[in-house]
């Protein structure tokens, strides 16, 4: 993983299974921190 709004690699060497995760071209950390706390907000206010 280079950075946070880079692609995540996940290599599992004993099955060989070869993943790679990231965020949409058009999704910014940030937005996805936005939603993140938005939610939390939520969960909170619902508690």
């Amino acid at each position: 993983m280079r950075d946070l709004d880079g692609e995540m690699e996940v290599i599992n060497y004993r099955t060989g299974r070869h993943e790679r995760h990231s965020l949409p071209w058009d999704i910014s950390r940030w937005d996805q921190y936005r939603a993140s706390f938005g939610k939390a907000i939520d969960a909170y206010n619902g508690s």
